[in-house]
């Protein structure tokens, strides 16, 4: 829109304070020697194109720091992301399953899903389960 258009303006910002809503939820979940599977289904009206990211997080990590303002401490982490993956584009309410591969196993991870408008537009909805 042009900045100067009051209209479009004012419709801008009372569409944004009140987003579509849309839900992303993980229906089924399983890991075997291939790596994980998992259902998904996004539903509600969404604003375009919307691109739907997986991440393997492991939920605590510890790292010793070697140089730095923090040589020789230990550290502690939660929620490290092991991986980032787009899985899907897509335009409307779907129902799909992904399979990832998993890195050696690791106590304590989980899946997140995450619907994202395209083109690093807002972040509509988030699912986790625990793997």
């Amino acid at each position: 829109m042009v900045g100067s258009d009051r209209g479009a303006l004012l419709h801008a910002i009372e569409a944004a304070r009140h987003p579509a809503a849309v839900s992303l939820r993980i229906t089924s979940l399983t890991v075997d020697k291939d790596g994980l599977s998992a259902s998904f289904r996004l539903s509600g009206t969404l604003p375009g194109a919307t691109d739907i990211y997986a991440v393997i997080a492991q939920d605590e990590a510890v790292s010793s720091v070697l140089r730095g303002e923090n040589s020789g401490l230990t550290l502690r982490h939660v929620a490290v992301a092991t991986s980032l993956t787009r899985i899907a584009t897509l335009s409307g309410a779907s129902e799909r399953v992904l399979h990832l591969p998993l890195p050696a196993a690791t106590p304590s991870r989980h899946l997140l899903l995450f619907a994202q408008q395209s083109g690093l537009g807002p972040v509509l909805a988030i699912a986790s389960r625990p793997i």
